[in-house]
């Protein structure tokens, strides 16, 4: 406690800057008399003026970093003022995992002192971090995931001596949260868009496992930054991939399970230079979710539409069989494009593949019936049927 003719000041170690900012008497301190610091009582216990000193001024530290804050639209702005550094104090984990802000550098909060301390060298600097090691009079902007550790980082590079600099405080959940979207409607209206691209970046025994979105090629995650890179050409991509690489101002859409790998992709490519790039955040969940799907009761009705096609064998609706073929297999006219086809198998499953393809070769109307055979045969009654008979076989053994 701090104690004046006018004012007492209250000091929790623990807490300075919101114990000083609420009694609203930092000016007051600066006024007590040099006699009466060195008197005072700190915490309870008597102390002397360096130990009060040095609270005080952590405290008016703190405070003054509070108000050192940076913008998204400054961070956003950051490619255009290459002059500015984003340093990134998250652990290289956090940020494999999610991706980082465009422009930043990765310097863990525990390696931040070292770093920008007389103790690392310009070219070892460098040679880490990929940049030429920032002075005392650069603009630097911490950043970390939730705001917090760059505010620490802040403390730490004001006792280095730096002058300026700030805290993103919205770190990158603000940042995540703010990057371009792709919605459901525009993945479904890609067809109609050839010069777009979608991008799945699951690993290919997924898409086989489960479909793929028309019009989607795919490039794994782990292909990506070598894929996109100058590295390779765009006849080599096209090959590879069966599309033309895209230019840095092409219109690019990432998709993957569930939309962590795509937001991953999307901060790789912004950080390759690419100015059109958006994530589907439902990816392949909300994609299959959304799906037409064919109920109990539309199957059940087939009989009276006979202008509808149930499927259990997608292979023959490929070019690769003609209509004669197709109806001499068959029994019946091969369907077109625009004619109504409900896949079916067991489970649901294969069928969803099923409608997945067909969607690929450019059929407009096409449902999966999901409860599949195991639905119908039940609510039919027909695996009751069957289990009495093998009951019956049962017995007879």
């Amino acid at each position: 406690m701090l104690r004046n003719a006018a004012k007492t000041i209250f000091v929790n170690k623990n807490l300075p800057s919101i114990v000083l900012r609420q009694t609203e008497c930092l000016s007051t301190f600066a006024k007590v008399p040099a006699n009466s610091r060195d008197t005072c009582k700190y915490a309870g216990f008597a102390g002397n003026k360096s130990l009060v000193n040095n609270k005080i001024s952590g405290a008016l530290g703190y405070c003054t970093n509070a108000d050192r804050l940076a913008t998204y639209d400054e961070i956003k702005n950051l490619p255009n003022t290459p002059e500015k550094y984003l340093i990134d104090v998250r652990t290289p984990f956090e940020i494999k995992r999610t991706g980082r802000i465009p422009t930043s550098i990765n310097i863990p909060l525990g390696d931040v002192e070292r770093a920008l301390s007389d103790k690392m060298s310009s070219s070892e600097f460098e040679k880490l971090y990929g940049r030429p090691k920032p002075k005392t009079s650069d603009c630097l902007i911490f950043s970390c995931c939730t705001g917090r550790r760059s505010q620490m980082a802040l403390d730490i590079v004001g006792k280095l001596g730096y002058q300026r600099y700030r805290n993103y405080k919205g770190s990158w959940m603000e940042w995540a949260e703010k990057l371009p979207v792709a919605t459901y409607e525009d993945v479904k209206d890609l067809p109609n868009h050839p010069e777009k691209y979608l991008i799945d970046v699951r690993h290919p025994y997924e898409i086989q496992r489960t479909g793929k979105i028309p019009t989607s090629i795919n490039v794994p995650i782990a292909q990506l930054a070598q894929a996109f890179s100058d590295k390779m050409s765009s006849s080599e991509f096209e090959k590879l991939y069966g599309r033309p690489k895209p230019s840095v101002d092409d219109c690019v859409m990432f998709t993957c399970c569930t939309g962590r790998r795509s937001t991953i992709a999307q901060d790789m490519l912004l950080n390759l230079g690419y100015k059109r790039v958006r994530n589907y955040k439902g990816s392949w969940m909300e994609w299959v979710d959304r799906m037409p799907v064919a109920t109990y009761s539309d199957i059940k009705d087939l009989p009276n539409q006979p202008d509808r096609y149930l499927i259990d064998v997608p292979n023959a609706l490929s070019d690769k069989v003609s209509p004669s073929e197709f109806e001499k297999l068959y029994g019946r006219k091969k369907p077109t494009v625009d004619d109504c086809l409900i896949f079916s198998c067991c489970t649901g499953r294969r069928s969803q593949i099923a409608q997945e393809l067909m969607l690929g070769l450019g059929f407009k109307r096409v449902r999966n019936y999901k409860g599949s055979w195991m639905e119908w045969a039940e609510k039919e009654g027909l695996r009751k049927k069957l289990n009495c008979v093998s009951k019956s076989d049962k017995t007879k053994k």
